[in-house]
């Protein structure tokens, strides 16, 4: 007898946990480059005055 296949444990396991949806969209940047500056830039003092705007922009652009 064989071993079971990790990679259809883990999608087993997967698929127990979260079921088989249908799942909601992912929240968060669908824009790639608004994504990165988010990630860059989050820890400066200034964000919510000054980066988030302009962050906004972009996606909307």
């Amino acid at each position: 007898m064989t071993a079971p296949n990790p990679a259809r444990q883990l999608a087993d396991h997967v698929r127990n946990v979260l079921g088989d949806g249908p799942f909601p969209p992912a929240g968060g940047w669908f824009h790639m480059g608004a994504a990165i500056c988010d990630a860059s830039f989050q820890a400066r003092t200034r964000y919510a005055s000054t980066l988030w705007p302009r962050l906004v922009r972009l996606r909307e652009q």
